[in-house]
């Protein structure tokens, strides 16, 4: 299969990192070559980017993209070649976001699991928006993951789950619940004061006093059930 997957220690300590980007430096990348057709600033932000085939990578990090064929980092791929190159006007950008939008920030990192019998790469790329007048994108973090086999045994079948552990302050006064219907579950702080008065838990020793609403947090699955199949 297609893989990154690091076989040396070496490899395994260059990708064990997370690569970001901001709007500001996106704006920046592209309003720079709208001026003449060529960055004048090589921006690390951007030429640093794992996309596919990125031949500035290793300028820029140090080490080299395994292979340019992988399908790495996400990103608008202006000239539509299939290659990451800021030179010819490609940025990062979620594959889910339509073109038209630009996200407040982008988060890539690529994690293992490296076993003889299960070797399992994970790519995830996370992104925000910066939108205030709609307070529920304003304060989302959305993420996406790209799973691969990178064994040579072949599963016939596998579950991919979520571990989801919020823990609002003190996790002994939170309550949770779901709505399969939205393919969400929630948790919400359930009284006043944060806290579980008179246990001596590690992090409920003390009781605070929530000033307005109290807390919730949610995940909502965009393009999947929320069951097992």
């Amino acid at each position: 299969p297609d893989s990154i997957l690091p076989s040396t220690p070496e490899l395994m300590r260059n990708f064990n990192k997370i690569w970001s980007v901001r709007d500001e430096i996106i704006a920046a990348h592209l309003e720079d070559l709208k001026a003449d057709g060529k960055a004048d600033v090589k921006r690390k932000e951007i030429y640093a980017w794992p996309g596919r085939g990125n031949p500035h990578f290793r300028t820029f990090n140090g080490f080299d993209l395994v292979s340019p064929e992988v399908e790495m980092a996400p990103f608008s791929d202006q000239d539509g070649d299939g290659i990451y190159n800021p030179d010819r006007g490609d940025y990062p950008h979620p594959e889910q976001v339509h073109s038209g939008l630009m996200v407040a920030g982008i988060y890539y990192t690529v994690f293992h699991h490296d076993e003889p019998d299960f070797r399992v790469e994970v790519h995830q790329t996370a992104w925000t928006f910066d939108c205030a007048e709609k307070h529920y994108l304003n304060n989302s973090l959305f993420t996406a993951y790209r799973i691969r086999n990178a064994g040579a045994k072949i599963w016939k079948a596998t579950n991919v789950a979520l571990f989801w552990n919020p823990e609002l302050g003190c996790n002994w006064d939170d309550c949770v619940g779901s709505i399969p219907e939205l393919n969400a579950s929630y948790v919400y702080n359930c009284d006043p004061d944060d806290g579980a008065p008179g246990q001596k838990h590690w992090d409920c020793g003390l009781n605070f006093p929530i000033k307005g609403v109290p807390p919730v947090q949610s995940v909502v699955l965009l393009n999947r059930k929320m069951d097992v199949l």
